[in-house]
């Protein structure tokens, strides 16, 4: 931050804190970038992408936003892998969603829609926040998403509850298919 306010913040200063010890140095790094529109330089694409991985949910966070910024098509795809991965964290699969939304392409309906059945509300509703803003487009995309969230208000995307299996009695045993033969020769 220092750096940056004194006006000496670069791409290649940026990426050596990428790889500090201290996650708020790294995540601190990832806005500096975003903020200075350094974040698409390709050394620092590369990194931010590794970032993703990062064990700390705040620098994923920052990473995703860092991406996002790039407007690149591997943005969108990762981004789009991160708003329905249900191992992310919440807040991580949250801001994929809103950085989707941010990118205003066709592609991301899809993993807003399948946003919208996640388990975690604060999933759901930035996927519906991020729809609806792109619905306000006057375009194919705003189309789309008009289309996407009015077939949620109908309950369309709503998943049918898994069937149970039936139980089987506790007299039936499951075999594997040899036969024994009890008779001695």
């Amino acid at each position: 931050w220092a750096a940056r306010r004194a006006g000496s913040f670069d791409a290649e200063g940026g990426l050596a804190l990428l790889s500090d010890a201290s996650a708020l140095v790294r995540a601190a790094s990832l806005t500096a970038l975003t903020d200075a529109n350094l974040a698409s330089d390709s050394e620092v694409v590369d990194r931010v992408t590794e970032l993703l991985d990062d064990p700390v949910e705040a620098v994923v966070v920052a990473a995703v936003t860092a991406l996002s910024s790039t407007g690149l098509p591997l943005a969108q795809e990762r981004l789009a892998e991160l708003a329905v991965d249900a191992e992310q964290p919440e807040a991580v699969r949250v801001a994929a969603i809103d950085s989707l939304s941010g990118l205003g392409d066709t592609g991301a309906i899809e993993p807003l829609l399948a946003a919208m059945i996640d388990e975690g509300r604060a999933v759901r509703l930035q996927a519906m926040t991020s729809l609806a803003k792109l619905a306000t487009q006057d375009s194919e995309l705003g189309e789309q998403a008009l289309e996407a969230l009015l077939a949620a208000a109908r309950g369309e995307l709503v998943e049918p509850a898994p069937t149970p299996e039936p139980e089987l009695p506790a007299a039936i045993e499951e075999t594997d298919g040899s036969e024994s033969d009890s008779t001695d020769e």
